[in-house]
């Protein structure tokens, strides 16, 4: 099994992982759990079967891990506008984990 590395940012639909690739070696199974993958991020996995008659090696398959919570937000400034108005600004997230909206 071998996946890109995540530290590369979000992938496109059909854009391909062009860094080296990390194989791990998962021994004789037909399922495997990669974990500790950070937040939202892309990963492009192959696997590989082999025996004494030679070995296949799959297509690459995309897999994005689930949003998570911002965290970072930096300074948030409230300004009074009026009697009954108040205008709340924020930095964004240093890391958003996920689409924000």
């Amino acid at each position: 099994l071998d996946g890109c590395p995540s530290d590369i940012g979000p992938l496109s639909e059909g854009e391909v992982c062009l860094l080296p690739w990390k194989e791990t070696d998962v021994g004789d199974v037909t399922e495997y759990t990669d974990s500790g993958l950070p937040p939202f991020s892309d990963h492009i996995y192959r696997v590989s079967a082999l025996n004494s008659a030679g070995s296949v090696t799959s297509y690459p398959a995309l897999a994005r891990t689930r949003e998570g919570v911002p965290s970072g937000i930096g300074t948030v400034q409230a300004l009074t506008r009026t009697h009954s108005t108040i205008s709340v600004t924020w930095d964004m997230p240093t890391s958003p984990n996920g689409l924000i909206t």
